[in-house]
């Protein structure tokens, strides 16, 4: 820890140096064009990251928390390069103050002056920004606050809007950068790094999770029962994202109160659905099921700029998007695995076997938001079918989990009618929503298969057809 504090700081005066050459050099782009310095930069920022590891690593013997040891770390680091361009706030807990001091690095404005992330992608240094993103994830994931990791992310995405506060008064922030922001729209792999991350400090599915008695919260008489919602999430370590927090969203058809469900990956794939033509069988099917969309009234300024690239990479950053949606799902479905292999076998208390079901449930619900999200549009979304592919995979597994919790209530089939619980939804969502598109899918899969595209084999789709006509019954 002693050499991580003496050698951390350094590195990163470092890089903030090269960037602010960068910036006073812009016009003649001769740092810009240095492929060797930006290399040893983003070396610098790795390194970086490294020592925020040391910092954070678990030690019982040391006085200080990780979250202070972390936060102490970074404001050294600041303080070295620029001694008066953070003010320690006093009297907060460690916690408050770590997320005090990363929220310098990554809010796109703070107090009139822009974060570094944002200066950073306005010069227009992709690799930079993208390891300085990874180290930012590193950092914040020392927050014990899930509501704090989320909002990080949120503000990491943020920091690709153009224009939107021109009537504000901007000044130089920590590397005085005074160019356009229209090089932000060069930061392509930044934009799909920043997704990664803020997907990972959202805890993946974990926003969009109902938690166990969470939604009989709303039928409580309460004056505020969306606060209420929302301190019982904070207390099990579950972030909340609501509309406040997006700013600009709205929910059309949907319920106006929900203060769960704003995830980070189910907003970035509804904001990703807007570049992405739907699938010619799935066009009466939209039409005829009223669900809730989460799209932004203004575009994801990060989804917008992956989707209006001029290089002609957009079908390579959908699939990155698409992955990354896959990899939380799989997760998602190899804890509930676990959950049903491991732990509900052992469960004696019929209370606790009540809360781990609501808990699954919750979690299914979330996967099926996500793959009926998805599903309308994975025809378009690339040329090789691979991402119709993993769809269909993991709505199979999705399916085998459903029968799993459904065999659970066996000798108690009325609670799943009880209004608190969450199977009604879950199962309401998979008959009028998931089951149809998942059957269109199929038939998709089985018209691209006649013209050649080898995809799965008449066989599989046919078992798959059964077992979605199944669950429909």
């Amino acid at each position: 820890m002693t050499y991580a504090m003496k050698l951390g700081p350094t590195l990163f005066c470092e890089f903030c140096g090269y960037a602010e050459r960068s910036s006073k050099e812009r016009n003649s782009s001769i740092v810009c064009k240095n492929e060797s310095n930006s290399s040893l930069i983003c070396v610098a920022i790795r390194a970086w990251e490294e020592c925020i590891n040391m910092m954070g690593t678990f030690s019982p013997s040391h006085d200080l928390s990780s979250s202070a040891r972390v936060s102490a770390f970074l404001m050294s680091s600041i303080m070295k390069y620029k001694s008066n361009a953070f003010a320690v706030e006093r009297n907060v807990d460690d916690d408050d103050k770590l997320y005090s001091v990363i929220n310098f690095f990554v809010e796109p404005m703070r107090n009139g002056k822009r974060g570094l992330l944002k200066e950073i992608l306005m010069l227009g240094l992709d690799n930079e920004a993208k390891a300085f993103c990874e180290a930012i994830k590193s950092a914040a994931s020392f927050l014990e606050n899930s509501q704090h990791r989320s909002l990080i992310g949120l503000s990491i995405l943020k920091c690709f809007e153009m224009g939107r506060n021109d009537d504000e008064p901007v000044h130089s922030g920590l590397l005085n950068v005074d160019v356009d922001e229209i090089n932000i729209g060069n930061c392509l792999l930044c934009a799909v790094k920043a997704i990664e991350t803020s997907i990972h400090l959202d805890g993946g599915l974990d926003g969009e999770t109902r938690l166990p008695t969470c939604t009989s919260l709303y039928y409580q008489n309460s004056a505020n029962p969306s606060l209420l919602s929302k301190n019982w999430r904070y207390s099990r370590k579950f972030p909340s994202l609501d509309m406040s927090d997006w700013e600009d969203t709205e929910v059309r058809g949907g319920n106006a109160t929900q203060t769960f469900g704003y995830s980070v990956l189910q907003v970035c794939c509804h904001e990703l659905s807007k570049y992405i033509d739907v699938g010619h069988a799935f066009e009466e099917i939209l039409e005829s099921q009223q669900v809730p969309n989460l799209s932004l009234q203004n575009d994801l300024a990060c989804i917008e700029v992956l989707a209006t690239a001029t290089n002609g990479t957009l079908s390579k950053h959908i699939g990155a998007i698409a992955s990354l949606a896959f990899k939380t799902i799989e997760n998602s479905l190899q804890e509930l695995e676990f959950l049903f292999s491991k732990i509900t076998p052992h469960v004696s208390s019929l209370k606790d076997h009540r809360t781990l079901q609501e808990f699954i449930a919750g979690r299914l619900i979330a996967i099926c938001d996500v793959l009926c999200t998805l599903s309308p549009f994975v025809e378009n979304m690339d040329s090789t079918n691979t991402i119709t592919a993993n769809t269909l995979k993991y709505a199979k597994r999705f399916y085998m989990s459903f029968t799993k919790i459904l065999l659970s209530f066996i000798g108690r089939a009325v609670d799943l009618t009880a209004e608190s619980s969450n199977m009604p939804k879950l199962i309401d969502m998979i008959s009028s929503v998931f089951s149809g598109r998942f059957a269109t899918l199929l038939y998709v899969v089985q018209d691209q298969k006649e013209i050649g595209k080898k995809i799965l084999g008449q066989a599989k789709i046919e078992g798959l057809g059964k077992g979605t006509d199944t669950i429909r019954n």
